[in-house]
């Protein structure tokens, strides 16, 4: 297994919590994949990982946490 296999794993965890935090914004159910979503992006940032790599780049996460407009 190559570095090539981890990231492409990791890129569709990425767009599956991506999905369900915008599914539940605002909600209970939604503070999972926020907190998941959070966490990788400050262990890459830590580990000088671009955001851009993990698709994360120009994405709010905190956004997540407010109920949208309806």
């Amino acid at each position: 297994m190559n570095n090539h296999d981890y990231k492409s794993v990791l890129l569709i965890a990425v767009e599956v919590l991506k999905e369900q935090a915008e599914e539940h914004k605002g909600t209970y159910e939604g503070l999972n994949p926020w907190q998941t979503l959070n966490a990788i992006k400050n262990e890459a940032e830590l580990w000088n990982i671009p955001l851009s790599e993990i698709g994360l780049k120009d994405y709010d996460i905190d956004a997540l946490l407010q109920k949208p407009d309806s």
